[in-house]
């Protein structure tokens, strides 16, 4: 693996120079410290088994007032030289669409489409450049790529759940210049705060493009995540149903010896009236109480069924998002960010939107025994 793990990011308006900065080498990679006390840390983690490399970049303002603007975040900023003729060779880049919308499966055309690998060219001097749609990170594009020229490959995987970006520059000979991080991010730290932000995995092959894209499977499999039952526990879900429904599934079980580690109630089971089970279940986005003309003891007797046939409960949530006329739209609307009319986005910018949510999944979860929370996203923030 001929790559340096690198990065870019813009502080203050200007491109971050690593000049200015302390550089301390560390057990898990390398540490940048800045004199206003902002510090990044680059964590490495090297395969060799797999020739790979993969790096996280960690932000933390250490000072004890706000911090410059991040802005312009480059996780990967680096280069890989293929080496062969001189750069005179074909490279291409393959890359996966994504999914392409709810109502994919009314549409033979985008059914084709969906998940297709595609393959662009990267001439000499130019550059291809991929993000999703919409603020979720598999919309309409994977994020995952085989940069390939003659026997010789490139597997690119960045890791964000939002908007990433990835591009692909072929500069002078045969040298091709990756950038990965994220998209519109500009932010402060206060003192004290930390985080993280995308992460790169980068895996150089030679042979086809399946030895490479089985070289990255085994990759995932044994080392990004690995399967152990505790990770990976057998769940059985019930959608949409009272409780008396619930209570009956779960006697039969019972009675055919079906053992699960989670018993796993999905949408549908919130929400003021409406119409029953799930029917209306997005339009409930934002009434958070149980329903009680449907379980008039608040799930309470299916969570102890379940712990009785040794289940632990797991409980599906969609707190970011809020439908028009519902509890929380009525009583807070400085709290959203109204979108299309049909959704509405919680503002989590906001400290009170982060304390009620918090407050409100705590108490579910001490209410009914939760032990597996599951939190859903069916929406595209940045179709504002």
């Amino acid at each position: 693996m001929n790559i340096i793990p690198r990065f870019s990011f813009a502080y203050g308006g200007k491109p971050f120079d690593v000049s200015d900065a302390k550089v301390t080498p560390a057990d898990y990679g390398f540490l940048y410290e800045l004199s206003d006390g902002l510090c990044i840390e680059l964590r490495k983690r090297e395969y060799p088994k797999y020739n790979a490399v993969g790096w996280t970049l960690w932000f933390e303002n250490k000072s004890g007032t706000e911090s410059g603007l991040i802005s312009d975040i480059c996780d990967c900023d680096s280069a890989w030289c293929f080496g062969e003729n001189g750069g005179k060779s074909r490279v291409s880049v393959f890359g996966t669409a994504g999914n392409l919308g709810y109502e994919t499966y009314r549409h033979a055309d985008r059914i084709a489409r969906e998940f297709e690998v595609t393959e662009s060219v990267l001439t000499r001097g130019g550059s291809l450049s991929y993000h999703p749609r919409g603020g979720r990170s598999s919309s309409y594009q994977m994020s995952f790529f085989d940069i390939y020229t003659q026997g010789h490959g490139l597997i690119a995987a960045v890791g964000w759940s939002g908007q990433w970006q990835a591009s692909f520059s072929h500069l002078d000979g045969d040298i091709i210049q990756i950038k990965t991080g994220l998209q519109y991010t500009a932010f402060k730290l206060r003192p004290g705060e930390r985080i993280r932000t995308s992460s790169v995995v980068l895996l150089e092959y030679y042979g086809t493009q399946t030895d490479g894209s089985n070289a990255f499977r085994r990759l995932v499999r044994d080392e990004l995540c690995p399967y152990t039952p505790d990770r990976f526990p057998f769940a059985i879900e019930g959608m949409g149903m009272p409780t008396e429904k619930h209570l009956y599934h779960l006697a039969k079980f019972k009675e055919h010896g079906v053992k699960a580690d989670y018993y796993w109630i999905d949408a549908g089971w919130y929400g003021k009236g409406g119409a029953p089970g799930a029917g209306d279940w997005y339009k409930q986005v934002g009434n958070w109480q149980v329903r009680e003309d449907e379980h008039p003891d608040g799930l309470a007797d299916v969570v102890a069924a379940a712990n009785g046939e040794g289940m632990k409960f797991l409980l599906w949530m969609e707190p970011e998002r809020v439908y028009p006329g519902t509890d929380i739209a009525a009583a807070h609307p400085e709290w959203l960010y109204p979108l299309d009319g049909f959704y509405i986005l919680l503002r989590l910018d906001l400290d009170e939107v982060r304390e009620y949510l918090f407050d409100m999944i705590c108490g579910f979860i001490d209410r009914l025994h939760i032990k597996c929370f599951r939190q859903d996203f069916n929406m595209e923030p940045l179709q504002s």
